[in-house]
């Protein structure tokens, strides 16, 4: 197990621990600062009741972590913070990628891992979540974008930042 506590934005304030499990190796040390597209750890197989490399990721609000009893009930679910390709929890087009039958997984991956469909965890706190799947379920799914996103909510780049 791996942690990254980060910070969420000063408008809210919040903290977060993230925890990355069942790794092969990490690349930076707890308390380091890191960038976005830095790469953090390697997965792997680690830990009890694996079946190959993959990740587990969860991520926790500070105040509740106390490195035990993690369930769904009381982490944040990662699909706001992951990046939106592939089926599953996405935000990506899904006929697009359904049709493209000769892609490679690299090809989808550099096609859909975009600022236009990452939805930093800074914007989905700004509005809220309730909002973000209202104005999600409200938009055809070529306009789901972040530029588009920021838009609506009157969002400019230094309020993203702060």
């Amino acid at each position: 197990m791996w942690q990254l506590k980060q910070k969420i934005g000063t408008l809210t304030q919040k903290k977060l621990v993230i925890r990355f499990l069942h790794l092969k190796s990490k690349s930076v040390s707890t308390g380091e600062s890191v960038s976005r597209g830095e790469e953090i750890a390697v997965a792997g197989n680690t830990g009890t009741d694996t079946t190959g490399p993959h990740l587990h990721i969860d991520i926790n609000n500070k105040g509740k972590y106390e490195g035990k009893y993690i369930t769904y009930t009381n982490t944040i679910d990662p699909k706001y913070f992951w990046p939106r390709y592939f089926d599953g929890p996405t935000f990506a087009p899904h006929e697009e990628h359904q049709t493209e039958e000769h892609q490679t997984e690299d090809d989808l991956l550099r096609k859909f891992d975009s600022e236009e469909y990452f939805f930093e965890d800074t914007l989905i706190n700004f509005v809220g979540e309730e909002e973000l799947m209202n104005w999600i379920n409200s938009q055809p799914l070529e306009d789901q974008t972040v530029p588009n996103f920021k838009k609506a909510f009157n969002i400019s780049d230094e309020k993203e930042k702060n």
